[in-house]
């Protein structure tokens, strides 16, 4: 199947601008099989329908302990295409895909639902050969796994299991329970077999999980809320209409075309390129080095398309926007600007060049996006932010509200260097247009239409909870819909401490946790059920570099409580932050937002101390933390967990 052709287009309007793009559409659906809802098959247009009429039609069961969906995966090669901004040029791939797509179909499922996934390889057998010795060197490329980011779910047997290996020619189903309390949001699968990651999550290996929900919130006697809903039951008109809404799969795929003598081919700026007749892969780690990704003159995508044009879009409607960051390594500082009137027109850009195009065309004001989500968890505030920073792992779910009619720039915004994961300047990019059409334009910053927006969605609430809700939400509180309560410092019941570390001195560089590479079997941490800790994570690099690492830990989420910048300061506390000067506080643009934050994956700057809080509930079983730098994770950046219940033995748990 053929992804991601470009197509000539014009942004209209008048625009002098001439652009080789695609439009763009959300990712295909996985078909989702419904038995006990006579022969429900939610697929293609269906199941582009708006999500709470879905919700409606699926969650309204006299039975609901009795739901189940059934997906399928197939793992394959796939020949696809993808736009060249360098070369202006249309590149041939051959890629490792689910289902024939450059981006893994969406999945959406349900709070209480047992979700049964197949998934199954038909990749070749390849010269798989486990390294003797040294399971951190990468390897078995076509051998794989699933794993669902972010989901509270069993870590063992065959629920979301990392440590199982999927080889060329097998089919497994994977089963997912999901408990009727999971949090509707933003989650995301993709592989997760150690020594293959980085190759298969590089080649498109990765899909939205969605999990909808219609919960309103509950009410004490005293009409305080006593248990949270979901978020989506207020994003939705007086009338019930849902808002739109639009996904954001951003991926790099870091292909390379190479010579006779095994070389990756190279413009004169250095650019990587691909000659008429070749096929780009993603073949080696190499590809993935430091700073490779900015030099190749690589595209980051979105949901399959190079540059594409968001269309449909109008003027002073609120949409509900996800941003899934499912790229190996790279960070993204995301930012939606006015594209002037009469801009230049598009063509082959070195990566120089676009970022001089972006300054010179993208300058206009740049839109305040509402962030109320970060990776699948409603935060406690809808918060305007005009950067939003991604690094891998990362989702953000926000509010999209656009002034006036026009085209608009969605940018990779340039960061100071202790945000990236490189600890590098990257060159401005561009990663798509808006056209925005009709509607009724709005002055301000978007916060009165915002609130007045959520307010009338509230009016869908039951009415023993609804007056509470307005009254919150007219500050922009989200209160209501926070999944988890917040952890005190009285809970805490143990403390960890976790350095990830690269020895560059080493040869090769050894990467690990707590001074130590990965070994399959050796329990690292030995947590007890019912147990809350207080994490301090830190980065730091022998001999090397200020390099920092994306801390990812599976089943449960953990809260931020703070995070001290090498000065001792907390840039979480906007008291704190106030004291900074600005040029120091556009240091902490990632971090200024997250005290107090529900999260799966946290980037840890290099000398920074990072402190967060979880609880190990419901689950015991075996699983991993990491570095979700992919290559770093492959590599051996990871540890070995497990939760076992009060006064097991280390040997008494469940696989």
């Amino acid at each position: 199947m053929v992804l991601g052709t470009a197509a000539c287009a014009m942004l209209g309007g008048g625009s002098a601008l001439a652009q080789t793009a695609q439009t763009v559409s959300n990712p295909p659906e996985l078909t989702v099989v419904r038995p006990q809802d006579a022969g429900n098959v939610q697929t293609g247009a269906a199941a582009q329908a708006p999500a709470v009429q879905r919700r409606d039609a699926l969650l309204v069961r006299p039975s609901p302990t009795a739901r189940e969906a059934f997906l399928s995966l197939t793992v394959k090669y796939t020949d696809a295409v993808l736009y060249n901004p360098a070369t202006g040029a249309n590149d041939k791939l051959r890629l490792r895909t689910y289902n024939d797509s450059l981006v893994g179909p969406t999945a959406r499922v349900l709070p209480g639902e047992t979700v049964r996934i197949d998934v199954n390889n038909t990749l070749p057998l390849d010269e798989c050969v486990n390294p003797q010795g040294n399971h951190n060197i990468p390897n078995c490329f076509n051998t794989t796994n699933l794993h669902g980011h972010g989901l509270w779910v069993s870590p063992s047997g065959n629920s979301d299991n990392v440590l199982l290996e999927i080889q060329p020619g097998v089919s497994f189903q994977h089963e997912y329970n999901i408990p009727p309390d999971h949090p509707a949001g933003t989650f995301w699968y993709h592989p997760h077999r150690h020594g293959s990651t980085a190759i298969q999550v590089g080649s498109g290996m990765a899909g939205a999980l969605i999990v909808m929900g219609n919960r309103a919130p509950t009410a004490k006697a005293n009409g305080e809320i006593d248990k949270t809903g979901d978020i989506d039951t207020i994003l939705q008109t007086a009338n019930g209409t849902a808002f739109t809404e639009r996904l954001f799969v951003m991926q790099q795929v870091p292909y390379a075309c190479y010579d006779g003598s095994g070389a990756i081919k190279k413009d004169k700026d250095g650019h990587w390129t691909c000659d008429a007749g070749d096929v780009g892969v993603v073949n080696n780690y190499a590809l993935f080095a430091p700073g490779v990704w900015d030099q190749s003159g690589r595209a980051t995508s979105i949901n399959g398309v190079v540059q594409p044009i968001v269309s449909g879009v109008e003027a002073g409607r609120v949409e509900r926007w996800r941003f899934l960051h499912a790229g190996v390594r790279e960070t993204i500082g995301l930012e939606v600007r006015k594209l002037k009137p009469s801009p230049a027109p598009v063509t082959a850009f070195t990566r120089a060049e676009m970022e001089s195009w972006v300054k010179d065309n993208c300058n206009g004001p740049r839109v305040g996006l509402f962030s109320i989500a970060r990776d699948g968890l409603t935060q406690a505030a809808a918060v305007r932010e005009e950067t939003i920073v991604h690094e891998p792992g990362y989702r953000t779910d926000v509010l999209a509200a656009f002034p006036e009619e026009g085209d608009y720039c969605v940018v990779d915004a340039e960061l100071d260097t202790t945000s990236t994961i490189n600890a590098q300047k990257e060159k401005t990019s561009l990663l798509a247009f808006v056209q925005v059409r009709g509607g009724k334009p709005f002055s301000g910053d978007g916060t009165e239409l915002v609130r007045a927006a959520l307010l009338d969605g509230a009016k869908t609430l039951p009415q023993d909870v609804r007056g509470t809700v307005e009254n919150e939400l007219k500050d922009l509180s989200l209160a209501a819909f926070v999944p988890h309560p917040t952890i005190t410092a009285a809970e805490v019941t143990g403390r960890q401490d976790l350095i990830f570390g690269i020895d560059v001195t080493s040869s090769p560089a050894r990467f690990g946790v707590n001074h130590q590479p990965f070994e399959p079997g050796r329990v690292d941490r030995a947590l007890t059920l019912g147990g809350v800790d207080e994490w301090t994570l830190t980065s730091t690099t022998v001999n090397g570099g200020p390099i920092g690492h994306p801390f990812h830990i599976h089943v449960n989420p953990f809260q931020v409580v703070r995070i001290l910048n090498p000065n001792g300061v907390d840039v979480t506390d906007p008291k704190e932050l106030a004291k900074l000067k600005p040029e120091e506080r556009e240091k902490e643009i990632d971090y200024a937002l997250l005290k107090g934050v529900w999260k799966d994956t946290l980037f840890v700057k290099s000398n920074y101390r990072v402190e967060v809080r979880t609880r190990y509930r419901r689950y015991i079983g075996d699983f991993v933390l990491h570095c979700h730098i992919l290559d770093h994770e492959d590599q051996g950046m990871m540890q070995y967990v497990r939760v076992s219940l009060p006064g097991s033995s280390l040997s008494s748990h469940a696989h």
